[in-house]
């Protein structure tokens, strides 16, 4: 008999009746994180919220406390606090967010089982000791590979000594950083799978893509000449100076450009004030490509968005990116402008 007949779903206590689609990787990657801390890598769309709704039901089974499942956005935390309400039988459910005052927060800590929230918003909670990471059972890390450097990730794995999951589709291929995304968050072992994986390959389907062109609005189109404008002029000095390859660089030669130029200021006993100009007309250049690229793919709010926080920002390139009239004319047009994205209305 060809293909699968019938659909065979997981049974537990605490997940609903015909709710979950059981697919051997999955328990068998669930296995390995009930047992020990565990970096899930599986690529997009193949079940990581799934093997870790089968990790929770399992831990609140067997121990008492709370489960934090920590995503680094908004959207994702209501998306997996969504899916957990949908397919787990337990009430006590809650999202914690920035937007909520940290009285309700701390309400919402003390009542609830199972508690989706962004990193940050946790790390401040504990800081203020709002919640105390010994009512802890099991944490999540949904893209776990962010747990570098100063991002909370690396703060709450820190302070817990509990049982932990990581999740990612992306960890890289540099060694080096997965082993400290690891070492950060008290992973022990990483239970990877691809499309490829036998156990896997059954459960892939074929993606046909189809593109739509998208006519920027006439208000879009305005922000963006005036943004490319006040960006060419930097890009001309940093090519001069010869810190670019090309008048038309890519983003990675505009990143690199700071490299070379911190470089050559490290090399100089006493370096002259123009590698000092240099280094901020580059910071600029960065800060305007960014800009460019949230009004051509997310819209006026993420642009308005980031100009405000370029506004609050003490470094110098923000201060004199300010008082360019172009940067000045696309915030005001970006201000005034109440049309969204056209893309979202195509969706």
């Amino acid at each position: 008999m060809c293909g699968r007949s019938y659909l065979v779903y997981i049974e537990h206590e605490l997940i609903k009746p015909h709710s979950l689609e059981r697919r051997d990787y999955q328990m068998n990657m669930a296995s390995s994180c009930i047992k020990r801390n565990t970096l899930v890598v599986l690529p997009t769309g193949m079940g990581k919220t799934i093997i870790a709704t089968i990790v929770i039901a399992n831990i609140l089974k067997k121990m008492d406390g709370k489960i934090l499942f920590l995503a680094p956005t908004k959207p994702l935390i209501e998306q997996h606090a969504g899916f957990l309400k949908e397919n787990l039988l337990i009430e006590k459910i809650a999202i914690s967010t920035g937007e909520i005052s940290p009285k309700k927060r701390k309400e919402i800590w003390d009542e609830a089982r199972i508690v989706v929230s962004t990193p940050q918003v946790i790390e401040n909670d504990i800081l203020s000791k709002r919640m105390e990471l010994e009512e802890v059972a099991f944490i999540i890390f949904d893209e776990a590979h962010r747990a570098t450097g100063k991002y909370s990730y690396v703060f709450i794995g820190e302070k817990y000594e509990g049982k932990v999951m990581g999740m990612t589709a992306s960890p890289g291929n540099n060694l080096g950083k997965i082993s400290e995304v690891c070492r950060n968050l008290g992973i022990r072992q990483i239970e990877a799978r691809t499309e490829k994986d036998k156990d896997v390959h059954p459960f892939v389907h074929r993606l046909e893509f189809k593109w739509e062109i998208v006519e920027l609005p006439p208000d879009f189109s305005r922000i963006i000449k005036s943004l490319k404008m006040a960006l060419l002029e930097r890009i001309n000095k940093l090519y001069k100076m010869g810190f670019l390859p090309a008048r038309n660089p890519t983003k990675k030669e505009l990143l690199d450009a700071q490299l070379i130029i911190r470089e050559r200021i490290r090399e100089i006993p006493s370096p002259p004030k123009f590698l000092y100009h240099m280094a901020s007309v580059q910071a600029a250049a960065i800060k305007i490509e960014h800009a460019l690229e949230l009004i051509e793919t997310q819209g006026v709010g993420a642009f308005n968005k980031y100009l405000n926080r370029l506004r609050k920002a003490s470094g110098k390139a923000s201060r004199n990116l300010l008082k360019d009239e172009r940067v000045i004319e696309a915030m005001l047009r970006g201000k005034h402008s109440k049309i969204e994205h056209p893309k979202i209305k195509k969706v």
